[in-house]
């Protein structure tokens, strides 16, 4: 009899924590998560600041220890220490994009203690102007805990929590904010010429259309070249990588051994449109041993380049050029 009470009673027992746990699935299904609630809550983030780019006149930063002015000039920004400086546009407008519509994802309100976020010292401060001299100043401080935020203040007593990105705009160089001249994407090419010294290289490219599909046929003289071998020699230019800037509103070249380039090579294509385009590349001095001086033709700008570019343009033959024996 008492077995049977046992069993009688275990099974009620059963019974009752089944039904407690149910209860308790439903309840957990019913309520909120936490965790998705505050994420959600972070990523949406609230506009603080609306700084348009045509409403500012000057911009400074100090990152590091080192400052970065730059004031406005018509429609384009200027180094303000040296306005021949060939600023990046591109640069400038990044950053005004982020200040057009800078996000915060948590807002402390009240602080007292500037320190406890590092805006005591902050690591970046950033100036901008508007016509009347006065516009906004921002201070970036530490690297808060939560992932790629950082914390701002704009002087109102609160304390910010934005995307660490926004340091990237101001932790550069002056070479990061240099704006390098491009080597064109060239197509519908009619040919190439490269001089060194007394040697010509000239090749010339006539193109076949046929069923729909473009066929280049390249040649030098009367010989006719592998086209893929002669895209690979166009791609040492069409390719070429600066590996700096050696000065720039150059008007005496000679120290680069530019007054009398070495190589020149020139590009001649045309656009889809039939306009004719033209690309010619100077080669100078070596700068070291594995460097030389380049500039694009009639521009004020020095760089230097690979020593291998110029070896190879000097150094192809139309031997090299002439398709593979079968």
């Amino acid at each position: 009899m008492a077995r049977k009470k046992r069993g009688k009673s275990l099974l009620l027992l059963s019974l009752v924590l089944l039904l407690l746990l149910g209860a308790t699935a439903a309840v957990m299904t019913l309520l909120p998560d936490e965790d998705t609630e505050a994420e959600e809550s972070v990523n949406e983030g609230v506009e603080i600041l609306t700084l348009k780019e045509e409403d500012a006149s000057a911009i400074n930063w100090t990152v590091n220890g080192e400052t970065f002015a730059m004031d406005k000039n018509g429609e384009d920004w200027v180094l303000s220490s040296d306005p021949a400086f060939p600023l990046s546009q591109e640069h400038m407008s990044a950053i005004f994009t982020d200040l057009g519509g800078l996000l915060s994802y948590n807002t402390l309100e009240n602080v007292t203690d500037l320190a406890e976020y590092g805006l005591d010292e902050p690591t970046a401060v950033i100036h901008v102007d508007d016509a009347n001299k006065k516009l906004v100043t921002i201070h970036l401080g530490d690297a808060a805990p939560m992932d790629s935020l950082r914390y701002l203040s704009l002087g109102d007593g609160k304390v910010y929590m934005v995307s660490n990105a926004i340091l990237q705009n101001y932790n550069v160089t002056l070479d990061d904010l240099m704006a390098y001249e491009t080597i064109p994407t060239f197509k519908n090419h009619k040919s190439i010429r490269v001089i060194s010294g007394d040697a010509v290289l000239e090749l010339n490219c006539q193109t076949n259309s046929q069923n729909g599909e473009k066929t280049s046929i390249w040649t030098c003289g009367e010989q006719e070249l592998d086209a893929e071998k002669v895209k690979a020699f166009c791609d040492n230019i069409s390719s070429l990588s600066w590996l700096g800037c050696e000065g720039y509103g150059i008007s005496d070249f000679a120290p680069y051994g530019l007054d009398v380039p070495s190589v020149t090579a020139a590009v001649l294509w045309h656009e889809d449109d039939g306009t004719e385009q033209s690309f010619t590349l100077e080669i100078g001095a070596d700068k070291d041993e594995s460097s030389c001086y380049a500039r694009i033709a009639g521009s004020d700008m020095v760089y230097s380049i690979d020593r291998s570019v110029r070896d190879t343009l000097t150094q192809t033959t139309v031997s090299d050029l002439l398709p593979t024996a079968e």
